[in-house]
């Protein structure tokens, strides 16, 4: 897994997710993003599930909001559950994101938002990454 370097306000996070543990890490960065139905994708073609989020930096000083990239590989299905479909404005809250082992190394990642609004990922394996995009961040 790749980490921030440092604490500094312009460093951007980066991380890889291969395991469960890995994946924790992801949650707790992510836990309170916000997240615009629009702003999600995913390419059965290629077994790729992204979205944009609006990540809520604690490491800064004020706490600021920062544009973060997320992708999961070798999705092979995803569904939602208590989302309203076709209304790209509407905003998630996460809560958490979880892996739950199948037969290894499959699996399934959720991605818990508040109002019990549930996206669920067959992924074939575990592997993910998350990576903060160009500086846009927002004082809270």
């Amino acid at each position: 897994m790749t980490h921030r370097q440092g604490l500094n306000q312009t460093d951007d996070l980066k991380l890889m997710a291969i395991d469960s543990e890995d994946l924790a890490v992801f949650s707790a960065h992510l836990q309170d993003a916000e997240l615009r139905i629009g702003h999600i994708a995913f390419l059965p073609k290629n077994k790729r599930f992204a979205f944009v989020a609006e990540r809520l930096d604690r490491q800064s000083m004020p706490p600021v909001r920062k544009s973060t990239g997320v992708h999961f590989e070798g999705v092979t299905q995803a569904r939602q559950q208590n989302i309203v479909p076709n209304q790209s404005n509407q905003t998630l809250h996460l809560l958490a994101v979880t892996f739950t082992p199948a037969v290894a190394p499959a699996g399934q990642v959720t991605l818990h938002c508040t109002q019990g609004q549930l996206i669920k990922l067959d992924v074939e394996f575990l592997e993910a990454a998350l990576a903060d995009l160009p500086d846009d961040s927002k004082e809270i």
